[in-house]
């Protein structure tokens, strides 16, 4: 006669062993084809990167000082709206 509570542990232990086994298993090759697909995007990524600074043009010194005084022009005005603020705070 088979005991029934031999059989389902043994069933279960079993069955827990192949559900563990068949999850590392299905989880390499899962890694494994992620890894083939990160590479070709890789190379993907470095080709655009390439023909990306192929095609940049080099700046010159005229537009950066365009935007130094794009920001110093920013900061004086931000410096005057403060002191009027500060002055109509503090007349009332």
């Amino acid at each position: 006669m088979v005991h029934v509570l031999s059989l389902i542990v043994g069933a279960a232990t079993s069955g827990t062993g192949f559900l563990l086994i068949h999850r590392q298993i299905s989880h390499r090759s899962a890694l494994s084809s992620r890894w083939l697909l990160f590479e070709k995007s890789e190379k993907d990524l470095k080709t655009i990167v390439t023909d990306a600074k192929s095609s940049m043009t080099s700046q010159t010194l005229q537009s950066e000082s365009d935007l130094g005084k794009f920001i110093g022009d920013n900061k004086v005005k931000w410096n005057d709206g403060i002191s009027q603020l500060r002055d109509s705070f503090g007349k009332k």
